[in-house]
Parts: C-alpha cells; structure tokens; sequence
C-alpha cells in the first residue's frame, strides 16, 4: 500500500469523523408520549463556541486490514481559521492553516514540501476535501446551526432527517441522521454522493459535556471503500479565542512547493 494510498485512508477516515451536520422537524411517536423535534433547539445544545481547541485520536483500517493510528490536534480561532496538527507517536507529520474561505497552506516536516489549494475546488482529491468537515464535526457539532434549516424529516420517521451537505465542501453528499427520539444526541449519520454510494457510516456511541457544550466523544464509523474508523475526543476547550502565535504556520524558506497530489504521495503517516 503505497504512503499516498494510506494519507488517502487516514484523511478520509479523519472526516468521517466528522462530517455535514443536518436537521430536521417534525412528530415522533414512541412507547411514552409523542416527542417534538426541534433541530434548531438541538444544535444549541451542542453549544456553538466562538473558538476551539481539540485533540482526538483516529483509529484507522484500511479494506484490506491494515491499520494506523494518529492525532489530530485542532484549533479553530474566533475569526474561522483553523490550525491543524497531525502526530504519529508524538512526531509531527503534517501542520496546516485553513482559512474562513476554505483555502489552505500545508507543510510536512519530514519531507520538507509545502502545498496550498482550497476546499472548495472540485479536482481536491477527497481525502484531503474532508477535513474541512472534520473541522465542522468538532467545532459546530453533529447538528450545525448552518444546515439545520436545510434537512427534513423523512416521511416514514419523525427523527430520522435527510439534506445536503454545504455547497462548496464537497460535491452532492446527502447526509442522512438518526437523532435519540428522547434526547438532544445525535445517534448516527451516513453520507452518500450523488449516485447514492455509501461514504461513510457513522456511530456516535458516547457524549461528554465540555463547559457548556456537548460533543460526541467516542465515534465508530465504516468508510465506503472497505475502511473502518474509531475516533475519541480527548480534548474539547470553549474558548474566547486563540492567540496569534498558536495560529500562526510557519514554513522554512527551504521548503519546496509541490501541488497538493506530490505533497499527499510523499507524505509519510
């Protein structure tokens, strides 16, 4: 399995972690008494901070059973941007700053090359595309604000909501989620594209409370190309903001610039 194939692996399964937040509304019947859904409702109570600082660790295999495990270090400051960090074992194997627009400069340490592209460009290969989705799984929650008013519920059941994942972030994703019929907790969410191919399955098996915010801690999850994921919260902090020099990315002027496929096939996880 060559070094881009498993970057490929490990960024895709990073997004699965997360990904597009919907809502719904709408009757639910149960055994006790009906419940009301109020999407909006629900994605205030995820809490919505104006800046975040996170860690999780990412359980990765691939279809053929090969494994990986890395950390995703996060901070998304009051202004959009975000910092990332991704570690193997305490080394640093990929740092980056994303901007409110969706475009992104990245650097890798150990192969010394540097690349930028944006989020929102069609020909990003996918692996890399998602993180702008972790990135909203993490700092919005399952359920974002943003998108609540676009799902609906399906006819069949009150709880079960159906929508588009923002434009620009990727190409026709239709998220489909399960929200706890007596709770504010999302159980589970699956991603199609366009031609209805499974993307990922996720299971949101654990809550924790953060402060004031309410975030999936522990997360199970099956990618469509075989794969399977764990991923666990290990730190979520609601912040004010986040200072300028942890925000800042800096890159040695020896740095070689490569387009965004050279950069991923020499990256080493």
């Amino acid at each position: 399995m060559s070094r881009g194939a498993r970057l490929s692996c490990t960024t895709a399964s990073i997004a699965l972690v997360c990904v597009c937040m919907v809502s719904g509304c709408g009757w639910l019947r149960s055994d006790s008494k009906p419940v009301k859904i109020h999407p909006q409702a629900i994605a205030a109570w995820h809490g919505q901070p104006r800046a975040v600082a996170a860690t999780l660790l990412l359980r990765t295999a691939d279809a053929a059973g090969e494994s990986l495990q890395i950390t995703l270090h996060l901070w998304r400051s009051a202004d959009g941007r975000t910092r990332l960090l991704v570690t193997k074992i305490d080394v640093d194997v990929l740092q980056a700053l994303v901007q409110a627009d969706g475009s992104f400069t990245a650097f890798a340490p150990r192969s010394g090359l540097r690349t930028t592209g944006d989020f929102a460009d069609p020909q990003l290969p996918a692996g890399l595309a998602d993180l702008r989705l972790l990135i909203g799984e993490v700092c919005e929650g399952p359920l974002s604000p943003a998108l609540a008013a676009v799902a609906q519920a399906t006819p069949e059941f009150a709880n079960v909501l159906t929508g588009p994942v923002a434009a620009g972030v990727t190409a026709a994703v239709t998220a489909t989620v399960t929200l706890d019929p007596q709770s504010e907790q999302v159980r589970e969410k699956v991603l199609r594209d366009d031609r209805g191919r499974l993307l990922y399955h996720l299971r949101y098996l654990t809550y924790t409370t953060y402060d004031e915010c309410h975030r999936p801690s522990k997360v199970d999850g099956k990618v469509g190309d075989g794969g399977t994921l764990t991923a666990y919260l290990r730190r979520f902090d609601s912040l004010g903001d986040i200072s300028a020099e942890r925000m800042r990315l800096t890159i040695p002027d020896t740095a070689r610039a490569v387009p965004v496929t050279d950069f991923l096939e020499h990256l080493e996880p």
